[in-house]
């Protein structure tokens, strides 16, 4: 409803420039009433298995709709309080804040212009039930939610999504890193540092290059300082897609593990001395490791965990290839299949 009177003096109002915009001010005394968006506070609770609680209301506007547990702040309450006020008196259950995630403008069909504030909060007790203003209140998974008749909780939701995405992906690598390596697998994919092996399979040239410039100067290597550097370029980029390839599930261990014994039988014949070829993957491995950190860590923390993580699986790898290489100098098998290799 419009005013038509100053709450001051009574006089009669009328509409002024004033600041930029009409206002309305009091013809009598001068005095301006500003008209403000009313506060509202919303409140997000995470559930089970990436859910969200919701409330079906029982009132205008939208009732019958599904929306998060809102509400108006009442005078000298704070909107962080008026948050778990709502959540209490709608949903049932009392709750603390953990942050904020949106404070948005939204023109109301009944109330007119509001701001409308929605902070993510955990559960700390009670049953979760329709209360004052709700009909029922449960948790929905949030990739299948209602429709949510206010674009703020909607708003609200995206950037919940977004600042916990780095959380979540973090999460499930490590409980599938862990599950994989009890079972002796751990190298199964749908892990986070598989975005990374994308890099490496893309782009192995980096790495390849400065391996092939160290392993032919560098004084632990000296039976590879005189190979033909396109040869070595050839082998280095063999090592790394099979690397690839086990991490991908897609080489069996043991095809990968009787190839190594053989190269180590084979460096044994041709000469060479044990360390330099352990050597030699060492550099590959330094040079990999270099890789990684240049193209997969740009600040964040999941930048972090997925090349740490890479670095469990680079490790699991070269352990498994420097032992099957020692195996093969020590048995002296007789090579066959494929030569490539460093």
């Amino acid at each position: 409803m419009n005013k038509t009177h100053c709450t001051q003096c009574g006089g009669k109002l009328e509409s002024r420039p004033i600041e930029g915009r009409e206002r309305l001010v009091c013809s009598a005394c001068g005095a301006v009433h500003y008209e403000n968006p009313l506060p509202v506070a919303s409140v997000l609770v995470p559930g089970p298995n990436h859910s969200v609680l919701l409330i079906k209301r029982n009132h205008e506007p939208y009732k019958g709709f599904w929306c998060m547990p809102v509400g108006f702040a009442e005078i000298g309450e704070d909107i962080q309080q008026a948050a778990l006020r709502e959540l209490r008196e709608e949903a049932g259950i009392d709750g603390r804040i953990r942050q904020l995630l949106d404070a948005s403008s939204y023109v109301s069909p009944m109330y007119g212009d509001v701001l409308i504030v929605t902070f993510e909060a955990e559960k700390t007790g009670g049953t979760e039930q329709g209360g004052d203003d709700a009909d029922e209140a449960r948790y929905f998974p949030i990739d299948s939610l209602p429709e949510i008749p206010f674009p703020p909780q909607m708003k609200a939701i995206s950037n919940y999504l977004r600042l916990h995405e780095e959380e979540w992906t973090i999460r499930r690598s490590m409980e599938g890193f862990l599950a994989s390596t009890r079972s002796g697998d751990v190298f199964a994919s749908g892990m986070a540092s598989d975005v990374l092996l994308d890099l490496l399979s893309h782009d192995p040239e980096p790495a390849v290059q400065r391996w092939v410039q160290d392993v032919t100067t560098h004084p632990s290597t000296l039976g590879y300082h005189g190979w033909d550097r396109q040869e070595l370029v050839e082998r280095a980029r063999y090592v790394l897609a099979r690397f690839a390839a086990w991490l991908k599930g897609t080489l069996p261990l043991e095809t990968l593990r009787v190839h190594y014994v053989e190269l180590g039988a084979k460096r044994s014949r041709e000469g060479f001395v044990l360390h330099e070829v352990m050597s030699s993957f060492l550099l590959l491995k330094k040079h990999l490791w270099a890789f990684f950190v240049e193209r997969g860590y740009q600040g964040r923390l999941l930048d972090t965990y997925r090349v740490l993580e890479l670095d469990k699986r680079v490790s699991y790898f070269f352990d498994l290839l420097l032992y099957s290489v020692t195996l093969g100098f020590e048995s002296r098998r007789p090579a066959s299949g494929d030569d490539y290799a460093t």
